[in-house]
């Protein structure tokens, strides 16, 4: 029985670096949050993830374009009432291809090729500043990495929020 729950562990937990205690980010979802969702149940979400501290979803706007900050590194981009966007620089975030935050440039290069958008950070003048995005097959979704020579930001949502550079413009 316990050899069991170990090689469960291995499959699940292990593959490209990841751990049990890491949250995946997909292009539409964190954790069990996804895009499209109203902001009521991503604050119930959250708190059965265990979150502490987090702000009353009563404060987002209803219409229009607003955040709802879980945290300094974990914010959901709200359009009248429902994701849109996710932006995470937390550390224990992994994305299926296993890119996390503190990844270099060229594994994020290496692992999506010839499907990756690669541009200069809008406000940089320095060439490493790089703005690094990778569709959906369908290009309704995509999932966004900011970086130097490393990646500092990701975002994950509905392709044309991905593309916003100053929150909700």
């Amino acid at each position: 029985m316990l050899s069991r729950l170990v090689t469960a562990y291995l499959l699940l937990c292990l593959p490209l670096g990841a751990s049990c205690a890491d949250t995946q980010l997909t292009m539409n979802s964190y954790g069990p949050v996804r895009i499209g969702m109203p902001v009521t149940a991503v604050h119930a979400e959250l708190k059965a993830l265990g979150r502490k501290n987090l702000p009353s979803p009563a404060n987002v706007a209803k219409t229009g374009c607003d955040y709802y900050a879980a945290s300094e590194s974990l914010q959901f981009m709200i359009q009248d009432g429902r994701v849109v966007r996710i932006e995470t620089s937390e550390k224990n975030v992994v994305t299926p291809s296993g890119i996390r935050i503190g990844d270099p440039i060229a594994k994020v290069r290496k692992v999506f090729r010839d499907r990756l958008s690669d541009t200069q950070q809008h406000y940089s003048d320095d060439a490493l500043d790089r703005t690094l995005i990778v569709f959906s097959s369908d290009r309704k979704l995509a999932m966004r990495f900011e970086a130097s020579a490393a990646v500092t930001e990701i975002y994950a949502g509905n392709e044309d929020s991905i593309h916003y550079v100053e929150g909700c413009s």
